[in-house]
């Protein structure tokens, strides 16, 4: 086989015409690398493309034997660790968007119930239940009430949220501000 018909430059060969070992640990480098990154960013979307390719750079690595065993096992064992810990993370967004979803559509609503009489909506009932106590004691808190309540106050002061003010005690609907009419503006401007 000519070894010139596939690298150009033939300096890059040893005495024996073989591949210097720094071109043979390419692959086992690259996998241990993107395994890092995929590690410090695991809980982004590109660990679906990131975790499978080192794995395969890895692999690749082995199977041929072209050097690096050190940093191929360990690019597969960090990007394993990382498409685990990112699985996890999607399980559990998965499980919980639809309520996340359905607080931001109705925050006011939420908000100003909850401010009320302390009234907690039926789709967050079933983190009343006992198997998510461990993760309410993880945050501090003794059960899922207190999250609600730490929630709401973070959620206020975040997004600047404040009850509408009702004068004589009757209920209202906040204002909605009005959208300028895109049409008339049009013909605003053409007849100037």
């Amino acid at each position: 086989m000519n070894k010139d018909f596939y690298y150009n430059d033939v300096n890059d060969l040893d005495n024996n015409g073989k591949l210097p070992n720094a071109f043979k640990t390419g692959l086992a480098t690259a996998s241990f690398v993107i395994s890092l990154l995929n590690l410090v960013f695991c809980a982004c979307m590109g660990s679906f493309i990131t975790a499978p390719l080192s794995i395969i750079f890895g692999i690749v690595s082995l199977a041929t034997h072209r050097g690096g065993k050190v940093f191929a096992i360990l690019g597969i064992v960090i990007s394993v660790i990382s498409a685990v810990v990112f699985c996890l993370y999607m399980s559990v967004a998965v499980k919980i968007a639809p309520d996340m979803i359905y607080f931001q559509e109705n925050s006011t609503e939420i908000i100003s119930e909850y401010e009320k009489d302390g009234t907690i909506p039926e789709q967050f009932e079933k983190y009343r239940s006992a198997e998510y106590d461990k993760y309410w004691k993880s945050m501090g808190c003794d059960d899922f009430d207190g999250f609600f309540k730490v929630w709401i106050d973070t959620y206020k002061s975040r997004y600047g949220y404040s009850a509408p003010s009702v004068p004589d005690g009757s209920e209202s609907t906040p204002s909605v501000p009005e959208i300028p009419d895109n049409d008339r503006d049009r013909e605003e401007l053409v007849d100037l």
